[in-house]
């Protein structure tokens, strides 16, 4: 009777309080762009896409850090124009899809006018960049800038290890809320997946960045994203470039998932950290061949596991679960994690959903 009376109670807050939400989203909105647009903000981010301004927005019911993505729609000679405005009205879909799963970055809201298109989003501790980036320095025994500007980072830091798998699970279920949307991310990197500090002082990941997100299966003359992010099978003879048009599957974000997972186990990849930039890691020019590159990551993560690459070599992923219980029991987070980094980096057809990445987290004990 009790448990009755708890889901009634829990309906009744959702039917009361599901539309003060909706409005306080929307007046939010409304005044996060009339203050942009007044006072304008704090430039966080560029691309060739969008600019995003960090804003602190006062209202009744308190003061709210929000991040404003400001689309520029208005451009007569910008040959982008029409590609800029399809992927922002793909982010507000598929943002407004997803919205209210616990791993998918919020939207508050869009607002349009004639020269540009809005979009409102909470304003995150940071991107995942930022803390593969102190990792890295403090396995190299460097100093960590990062832990200047975001001192709430050392406590991660500190216990990362027992942290580790929590944080890939997080991220696995935002990818899995994509794919039973029958969606592919496609642009699944460290730049567009946030870390939200909660209310006790944890932190999980919330994937973010939908503009070049499209449905499984069709045919696509345009990608979006870091090219040493995309699998083998997307580019061409060359290795230079992707084969396109192309038909785009789920496929290409298990891949991506697999090098973000390696990423959060320790492994760097330095020419997908240095690719925005079209340098390699000493400064130089350099043109990569991505199928090559891409090619090789398997090889790196399989050498990051030296006696384990062998049981990996020889399980199939359903069966890794019990072969580990029974034979390995001692394995570490990051042993685990790039244990299914590798799975996810093999042949496209063998890579294991993201349910099953989940279910494989699920069952087996990470430890520290």
């Amino acid at each position: 009777m009790y448990s009755l009376y708890g889901v009634t109670v829990a309906l009744l807050w959702l039917i009361i309080m599901r539309p003060c939400l909706a409005d306080l989203d929307s007046d939010l909105t409304t005044c996060a762009c009339r203050q942009y647009q007044e006072y304008s903000g704090e430039k966080i981010a560029r691309s060739d896409l969008s600019t995003l301004y960090s804003l602190k927005v006062s209202m009744p019911q308190g003061c709210f850090p929000v991040v404003l993505k400001d689309v520029l729609t208005d451009a007569s000679n910008d040959v982008n124009r029409e590609h800029r405005v399809q992927e922002a009205r793909n982010e507000e879909f598929w943002l407004e899809r997803l919205k209210g799963h616990q791993h998918i970055v919020y939207l508050y809201g869009t607002e349009k006018t004639v020269e540009h298109f809005y979009l409102v989003m909470p304003h995150y501790f940071s991107d995942l960049y930022l803390l593969l980036k102190a990792l890295h320095a403090k396995e190299k025994d460097m100093t960590v800038p990062e832990l200047i500007r975001k001192p709430q980072l050392g406590p991660l830091l500190s216990h990362y290890d027992s942290q580790l798998c929590p944080l890939v699970t997080g991220l696995v279920k935002g990818l899995m809320a994509v794919h039973e949307q029958g969606g592919v991310h496609s642009d699944l990197t460290p730049w567009n997946i946030m870390m939200e500090r909660t209310a006790e002082g944890y932190f999980q990941l919330r994937l973010g960045d939908f503009g070049g997100t499209q449905q499984a299966g069709v045919v696509t003359g345009h990608l979006t994203g870091i090219f040493t992010f995309f699998p083998p099978e997307i580019f061409d003879q060359t290795g230079m470039k992707p084969a396109l048009p192309c038909v785009i599957y789920q496929s290409v974000d298990l891949w991506q998932l697999g090098i973000v997972i390696a990423m959060l186990a320790g492994k760097t990849f330095y020419p997908v950290f240095t690719e925005q930039t079209g340098k390699n890691f000493q400064g130089k020019k350099e043109r990569l061949n991505y199928r090559d590159f891409a090619d090789g990551l398997l090889c790196d993560v399989e050498n990051e596991l030296n006696d384990l690459a062998e049981i990996v070599d020889q399980q199939s992923f359903d069966k890794l679960p019990h072969y580990l219980a029974t034979c390995k029991p001692d394995c570490t987070s990051r042993e685990v994690l790039l244990m299914a980094a590798w799975y996810l980096l093999g042949e496209a057809r063998n890579r294991p959903r993201a349910k099953d990445i989940l279910t494989f987290l699920q069952t087996v004990t990470c430890k520290s």
